[in-house]
């Protein structure tokens, strides 16, 4: 598993992540058990709220990172954000998959509170 992790690692990140946050993320996965990664994946394919979209009430922020090579995820952001009421879509440039905790991303906390913010003006 360590040499499917190692491989794939870059897959799961845009081409500017820094090469220390591609070894930090590979450090934090480590404990992962092929088993405990295949049911992740398994619940990924079957969990499945597109009709419930709508049923949502609070102020919701879509993050999609527009270099994302395993999703298409602004595509999938755009489709979320347009079916739940008071959705903001806030596309996150030249990011990849895993972008959250690295240091060519912006703290997720920032991005955030910059997206609820303009949310609830109505911007």
């Amino acid at each position: 598993m360590s040499l499917i992790r190692r491989a794939t690692a870059f897959r799961f990140h845009s081409p500017s992540t820094h090469r220390d946050d591609i070894r930090r993320f590979r450090r934090i996965t480590a404990g992962a058990s092929r088993a405990g990664y295949l049911n992740r994946l398994k619940l990924l394919l079957s969990y499945d709220v597109r009709q419930r979209l709508h049923d949502m009430r609070v102020p919701t922020l879509f993050l999609a990172a527009d270099q994302d090579p395993l999703v298409p995820a602004v595509r999938q952001a755009r489709f979320m954000a347009a079916r739940v009421p008071n959705a903001t879509l806030q596309v996150l440039h030249r990011q990849g998959h895993a972008c959250a905790g690295r240091r060519s991303c912006r703290h997720p906390r920032d991005v955030a509170r910059e997206g609820l913010r303009a949310a609830t003006l109505g911007e």
